[in-house]
């Protein structure tokens, strides 16, 4: 406790200090003491250089709106000035085709979880006529209708929400992003902030100021800053260019990460791993149970599946059927079997062999002990193979983070709340659904602001309740 103590109040002094140091010396705007808004001419003149793209960011933006808004969006595009037939029709075609993304995509992760698969009909629905908006929607009602029952139920229950702080062990979080994530934010940030730039630019909108927000030395978000009179001058279509050019960007860079993910993994990290994983056989001697959790230490400390059947000492032999040579194959045997229940063929403390049936913590998909490779006497790995690995790994890793970073981004900046490209969007894109009963546009974008701001701010406060119970 008084380390984590220690580390707040430094974590603190370093954030205030930071915060001062910038306002002395880059000329930064603070706010609170602890928040401060760098602004970047270069960054400016970069995103007016790069106006040459804006035809193709405009693609990427319509795209990206569909798949943001659904049918909405595309009624919203090619319409709302057709008869009822053929407006039928469009929305008919665009939720086939986001149905079809749907399957291609993000299926096959959420249909694993249980907490999900039980609601994979809604999330589907969701995904094929709101666009990732309402699948994002759905999502946290989702979570937060099982944090609800959980606690109703005595039961303790993950936060579903979190801030993104690579190297931060966050309380009641079971996973700490890698510090080099930072890179990834800072990639997914410029590119959104930029796309967003270049889209305002190709509509004739200035941009007046760009630049980076900071909360102490750690980077929260860039911006880019459009001359407010000009862009509401624009008409609604291209203003929803401008809002959605961030997000879209996000979601399409990961089609070229992914590309180059795949690269690194064939030509660097899988050769790697492979030699790693050779030298390293001729060395292990068997995988031992090293530790066994009583409680998880997170999602309010719940029991640990692995308690009671598992001992320290214990050598693990088959896991699923799969024969155990090393710890990494303890993780491959388990993982084909997400959230549901593995065999463990073990080596008891008596000498006795025998099988334990374990079912992963639900939420996590943990089992709650350690195991380590046990080495022969006087075996060392090779030093070249050990370090082609860690550089493949580190590589690899970073290109995994800006992928997923990118996904995180993009998803998150097309909730329909105020403050996000989401929110922008959606205070024009539903007001005609208002309109046979608020005859002012701007009191139907009022509404729309309010009640999603409301909404969402209800959810994500209880999705986010586990951190304080």
């Amino acid at each position: 406790m008084l380390i984590e103590l220690l580390f707040g109040l430094g974590f603190l002094v370093a954030v205030l200090v930071s915060t001062r140091l910038l306002k002395k010396y880059a000329h930064a705007e603070t706010y609170l003491g602890c928040t401060s808004i760098l602004r970047s001419s270069r960054l400016t003149g970069l995103i007016i250089r790069a106006k040459w793209l804006g035809p193709f960011v405009s693609a990427i933006s319509t795209i990206g709106f569909i798949l943001g808004f659904g049918v909405f969006a595309a009624d919203f595009l090619y319409g709302r000035k057709r008869r009822l037939p053929a407006r039928l029709l469009i929305a008919a075609a665009t939720a086939a085709c986001l149905y079809v993304v749907y399957l291609f995509t993000i299926f096959s992760a959420f249909e694993i979880a249980p907490s999900i698969s039980a609601f994979s009909a809604y999330v589907a629905f969701a995904f094929s006529v709101f666009g990732i908006a309402g699948f994002m929607v759905v999502l946290l009602a989702i979570s937060a209708f099982g944090i609800i029952s959980r606690f109703l139920l005595g039961q303790p229950s993950c936060p579903s929400v979190a801030p993104l702080l690579p190297g931060i062990q966050l309380p009641q979080v079971p996973y700490i992003i890698p510090l080099y994530a930072w890179i990834g934010i800072f990639f997914a940030m410029i590119l959104h902030e930029a796309s967003h730039g270049i889209k305002a630019l190709h509509e004739m909108v200035k941009v007046k100021s760009s630049g980076i927000l900071l909360f102490g030395f750690l980077p929260l978000g860039a911006f880019v800053e459009p001359d407010e009179e000009m862009l509401k001058a624009v008409s609604e279509k291209a203003r929803m260019g401008v809002f959605s050019a961030g997000p879209s960007a996000n979601l399409f860079s990961m089609i070229p990460v992914f590309a180059v993910l795949l690269l690194v993994g064939w030509f660097f990290a899988g050769p790697a791993a492979t030699a790693l994983e050779n030298a390293y056989l001729q060395g292990v001697d068997h995988v031992e149970v090293s530790a066994v959790l009583e409680k998880l230490p997170f999602c309010g400390n719940p029991p640990s599946p692995a308690y009671g059947k598992l001992e320290t000492g214990m050598r693990i032999l088959q896991v699923n059927d799969i024969n155990i040579r090393t710890i990494t194959d303890v993780a491959r045997a388990t993982a084909l079997k997400p959230f549901k229940e593995s065999k463990f063929v073990v080596l008891d403390l008596n000498g006795q062999t025998r099988a334990v049936y374990i079912t992963p913590h639900q939420e996590t998909n943990t089992f709650g002990f350690d195991a380590e490779n046990k080495m022969k006497e006087g075996f060392a790995l090779p030093e070249k193979e050990t370090n082609d690995y860690f550089w493949a790994y580190i590589l690899y890793d970073i290109i995994r983070w800006i992928f997923m970073i990118s996904f995180l981004l993009a998803t998150a900046n097309f909730l329909p709340i105020p403050a996000f490209d989401g929110g922008q969007i959606a205070a024009i894109v539903y007001t005609p659904l208002l309109a046979p009963l608020v005859k002012s546009q701007a009191k139907r974008e009022k509404i729309i602001k309010y009640f999603f701001l409301a909404f969402l701010l209800a959810l994500l406060i209880i999705n986010a309740a586990p951190f304080f119970l």
